[in-house]
C-alpha cells in the first residue's frame, strides 16, 4: 500500500490496504455523516453535567466508567504497577477539582486524557529532577497485571518481549508522533479526541500519526504483530 501526503497534512490511500493496522486508521480518518447521540452518549453528558453540579455520585459513576481506560493508559507510560495507580488516582482528583471549568460535557473523555497527559509528563519531571540527586537503577518494565495475558505463562513472556520492542520503536519517534501513536492505537482514541485532548487540529494529528505508522510498518517482529493483533479486537 503507498500512501501521499498531500498539502493539507492528510495523506491518502493509492492502492489496495492490506495492512489491518493503517486499515482501520484510513477508516477513522474518513468523514462521518452526522448522527443523534447515542443512549450511552448521553448517560455520559448527563453524568458530567450532574458532576460538575457537584453531584459526588454521579462522579464517582464516571471514575467507573474511565478508570479501566486511564489507568492502561498510564501503565503504558510509567510501565510500573505502583505508579500508574498513584497516577491514576491523581489524574481524577485533578478532574474532579477542574470540573466545573469544562464548558462542554460532550468533550468529557478527551478532556480527561488531556489531564492524564499532564499528569504523566509532571511525573516524568519530577522522576528527571530527583534523578539529578539519586542514582535510579534501571527498572524492566512490568506487565500489566490487568491483562488476560499476565496471567498465563505465554502471556507474560510475550508480554515482556512486547515492551522490549515498544521501547525500541519509540525511540524512532518524535515526542508527538509518539504521543499520538499511543493515543490512537494503544488508548484506542478517535482522530477527534485526539484533537482535543492534544489541542492540535485533526490534520496535525493524522500527518504525525501517518508518520509514526510510516515508522511502525518499517519495525518487525512482536511489537508490530501485537498491534495488529490488538487493532482486530
Amino acid at each position: 500500500m503507498e500512501m501521499q501526503l498531500g498539502e493539507t497534512g492528510v495523506n491518502r490511500e493509492t492502492a489496495k490496504c492490506t495492512d489491518p493496522l493503517i486499515c482501520g486508521l484510513i477508516q477513522t480518518m474518513k468523514p462521518k455523516n452526522c448522527e443523534t447521540l447515542s443512549s450511552e452518549e448521553n448517560r455520559l453528558i448527563s453524568l458530567v453535567r450532574q458532576a460538575r453540579s457537584g453531584d459526588r455520585a454521579a462522579f464517582d459513576q464516571l471514575v467507573r466508567l474511565h478508570h479501566e481506560r486511564i489507568y492502561r493508559m498510564v501503565f503504558f507510560r510509567s510501565k510500573k504497577q505502583m505508579d500508574a495507580e498513584d497516577l491514576c488516582q491523581e489524574v481524577f482528583v485533578r478532574a474532579f477539582k477542574s470540573l466545573p471549568k469544562l464548558k462542554e460535557a460532550s468533550k468529557f473523555t478527551p478532556w480527561l486524557y488531556a489531564i492524564a497527559g499532564n499528569t504523566v509528563r509532571d511525573y516524568y519531571r519530577k522522576r528527571k529532577i530527583l534523578s539529578l540527586f539519586q542514582s535510579e537503577p534501571d527498572v524492566q518494565p512490568e506487565e500489566d497485571p490487568n491483562s488476560h495475558e499476565a496471567a498465563q505463562p505465554l502471556g507474560h513472556v510475550l508480554q515482556k518481549e512486547f515492551w522490549t520492542q515498544v521501547e525500541k520503536f519509540s525511540k524512532n519517534l518524535s515526542k508527538w508522533e509518539k504521543e499520538i501513536f499511543y493515543l490512537r492505537f494503544m488508548d484506542q482514541l478517535t482522530i477527534s479526541e485526539i484533537a482535543e485532548a492534544t489541542g492540535k487540529s485533526a490534520s496535525a494529528v493524522k500527518t504525525h500519526l501517518y508518520r509514526g505508522i510510516d515508522k511502525y510498518r518499517k519495525q518487525s517482529g512482536a511489537f508490530a504483530r501485537f498491534m495488529e493483533d490488538r487493532h482486530e479486537q
